[in-house]
């Protein structure tokens, strides 16, 4: 077989690739499901922080998840999370549903569900 062929023929088997195989960077701004706020999710800092919170500016740049570490080979991560009524962090599993939806869980229960905030894209 030549070159070109198997280019090609890999680039058809790719092709097949399902969508849920594929992975998105979980970096940058997101929706708060339930909340005027939006949260910035820093991989390279393993945090997520309020990025803007319409309610309550001064949350703004608080830090509300921590210690983002990847479970291989998923897209899920282990971190710790801000507990406002117990004063501090408790553990908790973040599942990428797909590239727009991000779920937050605590003890198998969903505490939290961010959507990607279409007007960026980036940290900066």
């Amino acid at each position: 077989m030549n070159k070109p062929s198997l280019i090609w023929g890999l680039l058809f088997l790719f092709s097949f690739q399902p969508a849920h195989a594929k992975s998105c960077d979980i970096s940058g701004i997101w929706q708060h499901g339930n909340k005027s706020a939006t949260l910035l999710v820093d991989l390279a800092k393993a945090e997520v922080s309020v990025h803007q919170h319409d309610e309550n500016p001064k949350t703004n740049g608080l830090v509300v998840i921590k210690e983002i570490t990847e479970i291989q080979p998923s897209r899920k991560w282990h971190a710790q999370m801000y507990n406002a009524a117990e004063n501090n962090f408790v553990k908790v599993d973040i599942h990428q549903e797909n590239c727009k939806v991000l779920r937050v869980y605590d003890n198998d229960k969903e505490i939290l569900k961010v959507l990607r905030n279409n007007k960026h894209f980036s940290t900066e």
